[in-house]
């Protein structure tokens, strides 16, 4: 069974009319502002000052909410043309699109690390610590070779030494000198910057 096809309503917020074109909005304001001018040329013809000024004054409101009921402007209505101006007023002219300021995230210190990451680090302090031990180790095996041979005494205890001896070391310090390097000439120094090093 199909479906027949229904036309949808697009423009739904337009005001309900009571009264031929008349809308109850209208009809409110014109009822308000009337109430006002008539309570106004009640009372100043109760209180005996009835003149075309005041006359003409206390009909003035009716005709506002006459002008606020049923004048537009543009197709506006004037309530809504004030409200437009006053909001003109506020706002600026011309507007301008920047990015808002607002809380800035930083996204790589929010976010967490990943597992491998985690593993890399893990066995990037593996390996520093076999290091830290490797060269520990090192250290104590070329102490060991320093020492040289334990010399024994009579009864079997090894001599403690204060120094190990001179012959014993890897390297004799008597047979081994350097010479004290010159520094280079400041117009030595500035070829050497340009050109690329040779032989001296």
């Amino acid at each position: 069974m199909t479906i027949d096809p229904v036309k949808i309503p697009q423009n739904v917020y337009v005001e309900d009319r009571i009264i031929g074109s008349i809308t109850l909005r209208q009809i409110i304001i014109c009822l308000l502002s009337g109430g006002l001018s008539y309570g106004l040329f009640a009372s100043t013809k109760a209180a005996g000052a009835m003149s075309m000024v005041t006359g003409t004054l206390s009909w003035t409101p009716l005709v506002i909410g006459a002008a606020f009921a049923f004048m537009k402007i543009n197709g506006i209505s004037l309530t809504r043309f004030c409200l437009l101006m006053l909001e003109k007023m506020d706002k600026p002219a011309i507007r301008v699109w920047a990015p808002r300021r607002g809380i800035t995230i930083s996204i790589g210190a929010a976010s967490l690390k990943s597992d491998k990451e985690m593993a890399q680090e893990k066995n990037m302090e593996e390996a520093k610590r076999r290091a830290e031990e490797k060269s520990k180790r090192i250290h104590e095996l070329s102490e060991l070779l320093d020492k040289g041979p334990e010399e024994v005494d009579d009864q079997g205890h090894a001599i403690e030494r204060t120094a190990p001896a001179a012959s014993s070391l890897p390297v004799d310090k008597s047979r081994v000198s350097a010479d004290a390097v010159q520094p280079p000439s400041a117009a030595r120094t500035l070829i050497r910057d340009i050109a690329p090093p040779t032989s001296l």
